[in-house]
């Protein structure tokens, strides 16, 4: 299955530096073609940031949309207030499923080869 997704990352503030910086948080994924295939998951500590994301799929459902156009990944990537965080590109691959490629890309962030983005200029 061909599968988009982008990454989430959550807008910190390191208190003893007084510097911002961003940090992985979660995932979205989506089976391209499969109906409403799709989940959005976040690590620990961003609870709030998967509660946002349950709401909208839920949101979905509740509207009866069956599926979703290839496109809106790359609406749903534009989303997010910048003053919350920044997403990655979306990306395509192909997996099994969109849950794979949230364990996958969670293995990549706990291994340390997933770099947050720089923070846009001043």
């Amino acid at each position: 299955m061909r599968v988009q997704y982008f990454v989430e990352y959550a807008l910190r503030f390191n208190q003893p530096t007084g510097e911002y910086y961003y940090e992985a948080a979660g995932v979205w994924a989506h089976g391209i073609g499969h109906g409403l295939c799709l989940t959005a998951q976040y690590l620990p500590g961003n609870e709030e940031a998967q509660d946002i994301a349950d709401w909208r799929i839920n949101t979905l459902v509740e509207d009866g949309v069956r599926s979703l156009p290839d496109t809106w990944m790359a609406e749903e990537q534009a989303r997010i207030p910048l003053m919350r965080g920044d997403r990655s590109a979306v990306y395509e691959t192909d997996a099994v499923s969109p849950d794979a490629v949230v364990e996958a890309i969670f293995a990549q962030i706990a291994a340390g080869k997933i770099q947050e983005p720089p923070l846009p200029p001043r």
